[in-house]
């Protein structure tokens, strides 16, 4: 029974397994996969969970619905360290406890090696500036900001949206 069990939890995509055995002749197998909560871009898209194991995505998995990330190859995150996109789980996970739609709404993180991951929703073009890391606060008034305001159904004319000073929202146009 170990064995079995041990030779399942070796597949990358199986998060736990347990085996047992019920007497007389019936062996009970139950598997957990692992749930990607995001998608990481690097030439080919890899599922990460939420434990931050990175996975082949299969062709038949659709990656709307999810936050991309990208920015740190694949091979320096498993070189140097999965910092990085560790931070960036963080504030998915903070993002699903304060408004699970923020994670719907094409957002994407940017990697970088220090720091927080850079913030952009509409396909890359306005860049979400929260300012201390993953403040609740910040992510609520971006949560809000998008439900409430005007200038939410005009992202595709936002560059930059700033919630970095204490009680102002700052939204700068393109030009």
């Amino acid at each position: 029974i170990v064995a079995v069990q041990n030779r399942i939890q070796q597949y990358l995509y199986v998060r736990a397994v347990v085996v047992r055995r019920i007497i007389p002749a019936t062996v009970l197998i139950r598997v957990v996969e692992r749930q990607p909560v995001a998608f990481l871009e690097d030439g080919q898209m890899y599922m990460v969970d939420d434990e931050g194991t990175i996975m082949q995505k299969p062709a038949a998995v659709s990656v709307k619905n999810l936050p991309t990330i990208s920015g740190i190859s694949v091979a320096d995150l498993l070189r140097h360290g999965k910092a990085p996109l560790f931070r960036a789980l963080e504030l998915i996970q903070r993002m699903r406890r304060v408004d699970d739609g923020l994670l719907h709404a094409g957002i994407h993180f940017q990697l970088k090696k220090e720091g927080w991951p850079e913030i952009f929703l509409n396909h890359r073009q306005t860049r979400i500036v929260l300012g201390n890391g993953a403040s609740y606060e910040g992510i609520f008034l971006l949560s809000q900001f998008l439900k409430k305001t005007k200038a939410a159904h005009q992202l595709n004319r936002i560059r930059r949206i700033d919630f970095t000073l204490q009680g102002r929202i700052i939204v700068e146009y393109q030009s």
